[in-house]
């Protein structure tokens, strides 16, 4: 199953997306916070919500504002079920997955690419590539109005 992820041409925190199956359906929503409010673990600089589409809230993503290099907190019913970290020792951007049920300091899962531009590929403990990400910059799609 593939996901596409349409940003938002107007939004206000600037990280809102919306994630559409293949076939153009609904499947979730992002909405994003750029506030400064005390999280759980906390200070927290960034938050993105993840709800499925038009209905109850998933889990969400905060960025640690305290920590050596850029980190993110992956909460599910208030809980943390995974601590995602950027690798300071890559030649690329880099970012290291956590499960926090194992806590055994080795990543389940390995990001690799660019962020910023949203195209980036995800490899597990083993190796083997297990999703890649890319976005298309100008993609103009005639019933979309706000992508």
């Amino acid at each position: 199953q593939g996901y596409v992820v349409r940003e938002k041409l107007f939004s206000i925190s600037g990280e809102d997306f919306r994630i559409e199956t293949e076939e153009g359906a609904p499947a979730f929503d992002v909405v994003g916070s750029n506030k400064i409010p005390f999280g759980i673990g906390g200070l927290v600089l960034d938050k993105l919500e993840l709800r499925v589409a038009g209905g109850p809230l998933c889990g969400s993503i905060e960025r640690r504002a305290v920590a050596m290099a850029t980190a993110y907190d992956v909460y599910e019913d208030g809980e943390c079920i995974c601590k995602i970290e950027r690798d300071v020792v890559s030649l690329t951007p880099s970012y290291k997955f956590f499960y926090e049920a194992e806590n055994d300091g080795n990543p389940c899962y390995r990001a690799t690419g660019s962020f910023s531009q949203r195209d980036y590929d995800i490899y597990a403990r083993d190796g083997s590539e297990v999703a890649t990400i890319g976005r298309q910059l100008f993609e103009l799609l005639e019933d979309r109005a706000d992508t």
